[in-house]
């Protein structure tokens, strides 16, 4: 949040629908579910290696937060922050509509409160 307020980012959130049944699953289970131990892992290796393949790069020392072209992406279970300077707002459209074809997001709205901070 100090960083966006210091770059003068926009925020937006989104939440994963049904975050963790989108993630393979390398154990005998037909799906990861929620409640299953190694659901929440194998969901953060399926959002970070689809972040990979749309050109981000994971942030050193921070494997939840990911940028490219001026565009930032946090996530934190199944809800993700994305921030971007003004003029870079097409980089992030172009990025929620990259994320859109793999996953049912809902929100996009401004960022109001994420994790119970406002």
């Amino acid at each position: 949040m100090a960083i966006a307020a210091w770059f003068s980012l926009e925020l937006r959130q989104f939440d994963v629908a049904n975050a963790f049944v989108y993630a393979p699953i390398d154990r005998l289970v037909y799906m990861p579910l929620y409640g299953l131990r190694i659901s929440p892992l194998l969901w953060q290796k399926d959002i970070t290696e689809y972040l990979t393949s749309m050109g981000f790069l994971t942030v050193p020392h921070e494997l939840c937060c990911m940028i490219r072209d001026g565009v930032f992406i946090f996530f934190y279970v199944d809800d993700i922050i994305l921030g971007n300077h003004p003029d870079k707002r097409e980089a992030a459209d172009k990025a929620v509509e990259g994320l859109r074809k793999k996953y049912t997001l809902t929100g996009g709205e401004p960022l109001k409160w994420f994790l119970g901070l406002e």
